[in-house]
């Protein structure tokens, strides 16, 4: 397919005190079409593009050493399924997901640096075809989901640094009926790097991570 469309966007920063910013934007954005995959009826079908639209607002908090952001955003795409009685992908509506997400960053001691964040995301169908699941959650978007990472660079290997994350993901549906979820999880992953430094050249990394240790 060839098509074409018009993509605004725009921002807008203000710093009331230093280290402190305040920010508004709205992005649309043209997007290629989904594809059915494999397995259902009409798999390799391809859908025509569409546009997704974004309005984000927030805050962020540079101390230098640490900082935070908060965002309030807004995010309206067409809602993509496979339906359960017939196997057949295609498209019923729009999904709007409103959410709310904090991040927190930065070396809390020489070494020894956190990076992680919560979200809160109220996903809800609306427009679907003769409005059956109008109101409905989205699929695969949960309420709730936290990460939270470190690193640390151990003192006794130069170089040498160790890394690690949990995430939480609250429970969500798989079908836009609503009636199947799949329960809350809990992911542990683990990880280490080595910096090779090199007198004529950029330094060397090997990484080595298990991502669900558990």
């Amino acid at each position: 397919y060839n098509e074409k469309a018009l993509t605004p966007s725009v921002g807008l920063v203000i710093k009331p005190v230093e280290n402190v910013s305040l920010y508004a934007n709205y992005i649309q954005g043209l997007q290629q079409g989904p594809q059915a995959p494999p397995g259902t009826v009409n798999a390799g079908q391809v859908f025509a593009p569409y546009l997704a639209e974004q309005y984000e607002a927030g805050a962020k908090v540079d101390s230098g050493s640490m900082g935070a952001t908060l965002a309030f955003y807004q995010i309206g795409l067409p809602n993509s399924y496979i339906d359960p009685s017939t196997n057949v992908f295609g498209l019923n509506g729009e999904q709007r997901n409103r959410g709310i997400e904090l991040n927190m960053f930065g070396e809390i001691t020489p070494g020894v640096r956190l990076l992680g964040g919560i979200s809160y995301i109220d996903s809800v169908l609306i427009n679907t075809v003769g409005g059956v699941d109008d109101g409905n959650r989205g699929i695969a978007v949960p309420v709730w989901r936290a990460v939270l990472g470190a690193e640390w660079d151990t003192p006794f290997i130069p170089g040498f640094t160790l890394t690690g994350r949990v995430i939480r993901n609250d429970s969500m549906f798989i079908d836009t009926a609503n009636l199947q979820s799949i329960p809350a999880w809990t992911r542990v992953d683990i990880g280490a790097r080595y910096s090779i430094q090199r007198a004529n050249g950029q330094p060397i990394v090997i990484r080595a991570r298990i991502d669900n240790l558990l």
